[in-house]
């Protein structure tokens, strides 16, 4: 018997069965016909036992599985029972064989029946996975969640809209029902959220539901799940509800301001002796002279307890924080920073102690808090340095202030000119820009400073001043120092072969690979990331026979051998290294492979030392012989090798341009297509900033108290 069936089902796919679970009706055009409830695409292998059974020993042994059908009459019972014997019929299969047969069988058992329950819904057993343990290996509740509730796998870090949006229509959801808009305004204010923005307009996030759901979703709708998720404290609005966000970084950003005040007001009780004869004996013994500015910054960190000190690169901000740790020498102090690198940088300038601010606030691997507090536990130091303040997201900045004591004196230090961070907030743009906030920035350099064109050419590109003339080409050495070679060319395929030839030569001198860094904009391309790392390790390491290679897809991605340089692009926390110690390695860490060993790849990382890296963790270390803009933030190499052209085009800006020019200490080469190079540093980062902290911080400061 035919029935027409009437309601909200999701695309069906010719050749698949599906479950209908509906009412009966009657229509007059129509006749009888079925309303449907529930529809789900039905799991044909999982409809007996032997079927689900036979699923799953395809998915492991793909290539046994006929010969093992072909020989027992049930070899999943074989390998449940562990029965070697058994399984020795099986041609080819030997008891070491089955042995690993039978641990690989063990090691996914509690999986199956989720591989079988979930096998309809196009999902990757990786996925299936990270959801079972997501749920702490509880698979009836993974299945259920998946089945039922699928919207809720988004708050799984990896699962996006469109992975939870296709199951739950595969599902039989209401295109345009509650659940459904309400799951997609809140994922679309989180990555916003996660990209720097608190807050979204609310003609941003009608675009979006256009995009996702279609014209046609129904306004009602709309303002049921708008008012849901109001009334359930997920989001937060603006008396206009022209401004709307999720409530959690509302309450972040007002957490951050409440400290920063707290911080900020706190007394001043640093005592210290007459501290302009304290910088004469320094400049005195150090050979040159502060600038009229670097003094006006070192009174305005006296003075304060909490300040920000920005400005060009060559400025001086190190030199500041130089002198204040001199003239504050009696009082315990720390430096840090995102990265290992940029705190090491600052410690090797004033050869006081320094760290990162994971380290610092001894945060551990699956809870992002730290056990410090200001009110019971605080920080045991009188200043703390924050260098590159600018690369903290939201999140890090309050546990950090969180964990500074009422008194404090808390120093923030950055270049807002570089690229913008990637995460929440935009604490570090806010501050500078907050009137209540004491700040200085320097745009005067060092007489000696200016010898160096690393220095000159970088603030002219800061300040949009071109670096050439219109259609110049050739290779031209600048600064007293010789410190920058400019190689301009019209045809862009120039970059990829001018940096191979600069990298060739630059490693002949290199004491050690880590001095010689390939910066360009993009991941994938002719000059790109990828294409670099490639011929640079067969340049630097073709030799090296002990490797291990990174599949993706069955597809080898990239070759790690020893010797390489690599970089790390995941945080990796408590690794336990075979004589006991405990180490954490952190997203942008670069070191050089040492041995491929069959559990794990040996890595020394720049200052962290020798790490055993288990495998599971390899696709997460890439070549590091070339590394994007964005990932060499924090950094500084000796010898720098940068390259723009217009197949980058969409990448192109001033503030990467400085980014990169910035990133070299002692020589940094520029393979540039000219007109690329001019349109970069004609082309400004357009920055919306949809932040709540400059208006926190405005309505904490003027409060007023009643009595």
């Amino acid at each position: 018997m035919r029935y027409c069936i009437k309601g909200n089902i999701h695309t069906p796919i010719i050749g698949k069965v599906y479950d209908i679970k509906g009412e009966m009706d009657y229509s007059l055009t129509w006749g009888e016909q079925i309303s449907i409830l529930e529809s789900s695409m039905n799991n044909d292998l999982a409809e007996t036992d032997i079927r689900g059974q036979k699923y799953i020993l395809c998915k492991l042994f793909p290539k046994h599985v006929q010969r093992m059908y072909e020989t027992l009459d049930n070899p999943y019972l074989a390998l449940k029972e562990g029965n070697v014997k058994e399984l020795t019929k099986i041609k080819g299969c030997g008891p070491n064989v089955a042995t690993k047969w039978i641990e690989k069988f063990n090691d996914t058992y509690d999986k199956h029946k989720a591989y079988i329950d979930l096998a309809r819904y196009s999902i990757t057993d990786k996925l299936i996975e990270k959801i079972i343990k997501y749920y702490h290996e509880d698979v009836d509740k993974a299945v259920d969640v998946v089945k039922n509730h699928p919207y809720d796998l988004t708050i799984i870090r990896g699962i996006g809209w469109k992975t939870a949006d296709d199951i739950a229509l595969q599902n039989g959801a209401d295109p345009y029902g509650i659940d459904r808009i309400e799951t997609c305004i809140k994922m679309f204010l989180r990555n916003q959220g996660e990209n720097g923005k608190s807050f979204s307009y609310s003609e941003e996030i009608m675009q979006e539901l256009i995009d996702k759901i279609g014209e046609e979703v129904p306004d009602l709708n709309i303002a049921e799940a708008i008012h849901d998720l109001q009334d359930s404290q997920m989001i937060v609005w603006n008396k206009e509800k022209t401004k709307i966000g999720l409530k959690w970084y509302y309450d972040l950003e007002y957490s951050i301001a409440e400290h920063l005040v707290r911080l900020k007001n706190a007394p001043n009780k640093f005592k210290y002796s007459n501290w302009l004869e304290i910088i004469k004996k320094k400049e005195k013994a150090q050979g040159w002279d502060y600038t009229e500015q670097q003094l006006e910054g070192i009174k305005m960190v006296l003075d304060n307890q909490l300040c920000c000190i920005s400005g060009y690169g060559g400025t001086g901000k190190t030199s500041i924080i130089d002198g204040i740790l001199t003239i504050l020498q009696d009082y315990k102090s720390v430096t840090v920073a995102l990265a290992g690198r940029a705190a090491a940088r600052i410690s090797e300038a004033s050869g006081k102690e320094s760290q990162t601010i994971h380290k610092l606030l001894k945060l551990k691997y699956g809870d992002p808090r730290t056990p410090f507090d200001y009110e019971y536990d605080p920080l045991d130091y009188d200043i703390i340095v924050v260098d590159e303040m600018s690369m903290i997201d939201g999140y890090l900045f309050k546990q950090l202030l969180k964990a500074c004591a009422t008194g404090t004196k808390v120093i923030f230090i950055g270049d807002v000119g570089q690229l913008e961070s990637i995460g929440s907030c935009a604490v570090a743009a806010d501050m500078l820009e907050s009137k209540y906030i004491s700040s200085i920035f320097l745009d005067k350099i060092h007489r000696q400073a200016q010898k160096s064109a690393i220095i000159t050419e970088s603030i002219r590109v800061r300040q949009g001043k071109q670096l050439t003339s219109d259609g110049w080409t050739g290779e031209e050495t600048r600064g007293e120092l010789q410190d920058m070679i400019l190689n301009c060319y019209t045809d862009k395929s120039n970059t990829y072969h001018n940096i191979v030839q600069y990298f060739k030569e630059e490693i002949k001198h290199a004491k050690s690979i880590l001095d010689v860094q390939i910066i360009v904009p993009c991941k994938q391309g002719v000059s790109s990331v990828a294409s670099l790392n490639h011929i640079a390790q067969q340049i630097y390491n073709p030799k090296s026979k002990k490797q291990y290679k990174i599949m993706k897809s069955g597809v080898v991605q990239w070759v790690l051998k020893v010797g390489d340089k690599v970089i790390n692009k995941q945080n990796k926390y408590q690794i336990i290294n075979s004589d006991g110690s405990v180490v954490d390695i952190f997203n942008g860490n670069l070191g050089i492979i040492k041995d491929i060993k069959d559990d794990y790849i040996l890595i020394d990382f720049q200052g962290i030392g020798y790490v055993e890296v288990p495998k599971s963790h390899a696709p997460y270390i890439e070549l590091g012989y070339a590394i994007t803009c964005h990932s060499a933030q924090g950094s500084q190499f000796d010898t720098v090798i940068g390259g723009i052209d217009f197949s980058m085009f969409i990448m192109l800006n001033k503030e990467l341009l400085y980014t990169m020019i910035t990133r070299a200490s002692k020589k940094f080469i520029l393979c540039a297509q000219t007109k690329a190079l001019q349109y970069a540093i004609t082309k400004e980062q357009i920055i919306h900033r949809q932040t709540y902290l400059m208006d926190d911080l405005d309505e904490l400061c003027n409060k007023k108290f009643d009595f």
